[in-house]
């Protein structure tokens, strides 16, 4: 197969990939031959370089990012947006505390971006709100102690059929907010 098909297989446009071969970039294999000055390649040699692509660092950073322009992973991105009405519902929609600092040029799409950059602001920042270290021992330690509470009740019911150390307790919920956000 040529450049056009390996460049399809790899879902990128042939021109990138004639680019990638210029510069011997994204580990592209080498050609198996050239026939009247095509560059070519057998199927699954074509087929393995897709598929080490899609299990590249960048595809998996393209994967789990949101899309937009906040430049926020997928879950980041969502909170951001849970944030922002939380944000935009408190400093605009409750009259006692917009009478606080709302005047005319402060109106409801201003209060809206500043709801959004706290939003951002927060969202972008959740390692020193959530210590991911701390947060790993705390799942490690949830799951070492419902493993042993396994073991303890196959202990204490004398069971020998039954060897299920699995998660019994739900670790995590979806409740609605008060405003009908669902929070996790």
């Amino acid at each position: 197969m040529g450049v056009p098909e390996m460049a399809e297989i790899g879902g990128i446009a042939a021109s990138t990939l004639r680019a990638y071969i210029s510069r011997g970039e994204s580990d592209v294999p080498p050609l198996q031959a050239t026939v009247n000055g095509r560059n070519l390649w057998a199927r699954p040699v074509a087929h393995d370089w897709a598929e080490q692509r899609r299990r590249s660092p960048e595809s998996a950073a393209a994967t789990l990012s949101s899309g937009d322009d906040t430049g926020l992973p997928v879950c980041a991105a969502e909170l951001r947006e849970r944030l922002a009405r939380r944000f935009f519902g408190v400093l605009w929609e409750r009259p006692d505390w917009r009478k606080r600092w709302a005047m005319r040029h402060r109106n409801e799409a201003a209060v809206q971006e500043v709801a959004d950059e706290l939003a951002w602001s927060v969202a972008a920042d959740t390692d020193s709100i959530i210590n991911p270290n701390d947060l790993a021992a705390t799942i490690r330690h949830a799951i070492l102690d419902e493993f042993a509470c396994g073991q303890e009740l196959d202990k204490a019911t004398g069971s020998k059929d039954s060897s299920f150390y699995g998660i019994a307790t739900p670790v995590a919920m979806n409740r609605p907010a008060s405003n009908g956000d669902s929070i996790s």
